[in-house]
């Protein structure tokens, strides 16, 4: 079960004094509003772990010129798959028609069958999720999960308490008639200290007059009468190397040979309705866990406890491993399966260095709610940096005090991407290394097999993401007052919501892909509130119904504003798919005719040369990602990435303007290395609206082009096709 609070951070993290002193500006500056040095490693290696920056572009530390089917393979979406049963093949087929490529589905060890685990408990839902995917074409994730709720195959039933119980209490007393189906140390009173946890008190010894020991002290009053119970089929993982011993504990082989019997129940069935049993492909992905934020204590026997039962290796490394041997296992017989580790989705520790050998990608869940700045919700971790690279802050009782904060909110999608908490994904995807404590990360770490032969590099899956606009509306007011900005605006119609999820859409697929993401799955494709996560349309559903469950021939009046837009991108991006290996192509210069700023800098070093706080000019976050569709057309995703989305520029206009939280159109000059520019034509498509907008060659010779473009806070797509 995947329960959701959209906005969490990556992860808390405990940070490390690697620091840097104060060296020159990251990107030379001009009074005329130039950049030069567009592209630095040093805006990565300046931002070492352990520290953070609002100024330093941790995205800006290189660029890659990518073949643009890359683009048109990465366009995943999440379908809860109770969502709507009968309506899910038309689900899948709008999904497809506008550019969708992959579906994650959960399905959990929960529903593997108690009495026989090679059969699945819920078998018609699941042949109608995969029929589903075969008839549309969409490849399956399936999410391999254990949310501690209901954990692995299990059974639930009711005990009645014969006499209350109070808080702190070791033992209580049930009816033995009700106790039928209790196993010592697998069965358990469920849902006592949080909401959700099954068998959380486990019954370690069961008399026969029903007088049971408990695991651990009740941490609530119970009344007599029914409560609920579980017994589980597998004990919770013990550790997977026991510390005494030094050896793998057999309770841990038990519960691991269990979870690789869900794999091979899930694959076989996958095969049978896929239809790929003698395939080259067999057609679908798996991804390892979903998290550990939430819903994971069954990876940790202690915590069913009050005091450790044993010490050792915490579980999930292993059991990713163990995943990743079982599909790899030609006897198997699971071709072509990709595997991603879903343990790390919100969590920076891991690179290819340390994740096990075969495994195809880690997973993140990037998502970010309104953040503003000064902050005032607490402390921020981290060292801070001023845009020098010097310490920028001042350690009082262990924690960081900024020096100088600017002010200004922050709600984009490519918060992940740059330097305002020291997770930022570049780490892990940048073409050179950098250390995260002791670790070397980056896109080429590896692992080595057991035969010593090098790993593939994992990639990177973005299989939950997304921008909520409930987190924005009406917003954190007081903190809004308090940088004296203007507040959150609180009438976002639900056209303003599909708009801004189709700008954060195009946004996260050229900034994460042309970084080295290879698959985004946004969450989520069915969300019944309009101001809700769903790409679709709220009003395809109830067509579809009204339709046989069909998709109408004209289904225009119910396509999203998200999912028309991400089809025109993806139309837009399109090559012949014979580029392999892209020319590379550079920015060498921005100018920016009329600078603006994401936020101001601190009037106190105004005059300082070099200014350690200055402003944040818009071309500082211009971003320009370049693709190549044929031998002699180049495809670039240009905006300017600011720093809030909600942000209203229009102050007057009525909230039938779908516009106003659009950043009005700014000119800028591009000079673009390593492009036959000499009679080059050149265009500008603008995908969230189907227009070209304006631009302009200004100077062009046989390895580069000047052009001057009107661009905004969404992609719009430079077109640029060599004579």
């Amino acid at each position: 079960m995947i329960y959701k609070c959209r906005s969490t951070a990556l992860g808390a993290v405990i940070l490390t004094g690697l620091f840097h002193s104060p060296v020159c500006a990251i990107g030379v500056q001009s009074p005329e509003g130039t950049l030069q040095r567009y592209t630095d490693t040093e805006n990565l290696t300046r931002l070492p772990w352990g520290s953070r920056s609002h100024w330093i572009q941790p995205w800006r530390a290189y660029m890659d010129t990518w073949p643009s089917s890359r683009i048109e393979n990465s366009v995943g979406i999440n379908y809860q798959n109770n969502a709507d049963p009968a309506s899910v093949d038309a689900i899948f087929k709008h999904l497809a028609k506008n550019g969708f490529k992959f579906v994650r589905i959960e399905f959990g060890w929960n529903n593997i069958s108690y009495d026989d685990p090679s059969k699945l408990t819920r078998q018609d839902t699941f042949d109608n999720l995969i029929s589903a995917c075969k008839n549309s074409g969409l490849r399956p994730l399936i999410l391999l999960n254990s949310n501690h709720g209901i954990p692995c195959p299990m059974k639930q039933y009711v005990v009645k308490l014969t006499q209350p119980a109070a808080k702190g209490d070791t033992q209580v007393h049930i009816d033995p008639s009700t106790l039928k189906l209790a196993v010592v140390d697998r069965s358990g009173l469920s849902n006592l200290s949080s909401r959700g946890w099954g068998a959380e008190n486990l019954f370690t010894q069961i008399m026969p007059d029903g007088t049971c020991s408990l695991s651990k002290a009740l941490t609530k009053d119970l009344s007599a009468g029914p409560a609920p119970a579980m017994t589980l089929k597998y004990l919770p993982f013990y550790p997977s190397k026991d510390k005494a011993t030094g050896l793998e504990p057999p309770q841990f082989q038990e519960t691991i040979a269990g979870w690789q019997l869900y794999i091979k129940t899930i694959a076989s069935n996958m095969k049978r309705v896929l239809g790929t049993e003698n395939a080259a492909d067999a057609g679908f992905d798996f991804e390892v866990w979903n998290e550990m934020t939430f819903g994971s204590n069954f990876l940790d026997i202690n915590k069913y406890y009050d005091k450790p039962i044993v010490q050792g290796e915490y579980s999930p490394a292993a059991i990713a491993k163990y995943t990743v041997d079982f599909v790899r296992d030609p006897k198997n017989h699971m071709p072509n399966v990709g595997i991603t580790d879903g343990f790390e989705a919100q969590r920076p520790w891991a690179s290819g260095s340390t994740l096990p050998a075969g495994l195809t990608a880690m997973s993140k869940h990037p998502y970010r709610g309104m953040t503003i700045y000064p902050y005032t919700k607490g402390v921020l971790a981290g060292q801070p940096l001023d845009a020098l690279g010097g310490v920028a802050g001042q350690k009082a009782k262990g924690q960081w005090v900024d020096n100088f904060s600017p002010v200004y909110a922050a709600f984009f999608p490519e918060y992940f991407l740059s330097g305002n908490q020291t997770e930022t994904l570049i780490r892990d995807l940048a073409p050179f290394n950098s250390n995260v404590g002791n670790f070397p990360h980056g896109r080429d770490t590896h692992a080595v097999f057991e035969n010593g032969n090098d790993a593939p590099p994992p990639g990177m899956w973005v299989t939950e993401v997304n921008i909520d606009a409930r987190g924005a509306d009406p917003g954190f007011l007081l903190e809004y007052r308090f940088g004296g900005l203007s507040k959150v605006d609180s009438t976002m119609t639900t056209a303003d919501v599909d708009r801004l999820k189709a700008k954060a859409a195009l946004r996260y697929l050229t900034s994460y892909v042309n970084k080295g993401v290879s698959r985004i799955y946004f969450f989520e494709a069915v969300d019944r509130e309009p101001a809700g996560l769903g790409m679709m349309s709220s009003d395809f559903l109830p067509a579809v119904k009204t339709n046989n469950n069909a998709i109408p021939s004209d289904d225009s009046a119910i396509t999203s504003f998200a999912m028309l837009s991400i089809r025109r991108l993806i139309a837009a991006m399109k090559g012949d798919d014979t580029i392999v290996k892209a020319r590379q192509i550079s920015l060498q210069k921005i100018v920016e005719p009329e600078s603006r700023v994401q936020f101001a800098g601190n009037p106190a070093t105004t005059n300082s040369s070099p200014n350690p706080f200055p402003p944040l000019y818009n071309r500082e976050v211009l971003a320009f990602f370049p693709f190549q569709a044929t031998k002699h057309k180049f495809v670039i995703p240009v905006y300017v990435m600011t720093r809030n989305m909600v942000q209203r520029y229009k102050a007057d206009a009525p909230n039938s303007d779908i516009t106003r939280f659009d950043m009005p159109e700014e000119t800028f000059r591009l000079d673009i290395g390593n492009i036959m520019g000499t009679d080059a034509k050149v265009s500008l498509y603008d995908p969230l609206t189907g227009m070209q907008a304006k631009v302009t060659v200004l100077r062009s010779g046989t390895k580069n082009i000047e052009i001057e473009a009107a661009l905004t806070d969404s992609p719009r797509v430079l077109v640029i096709e060599e004579n």
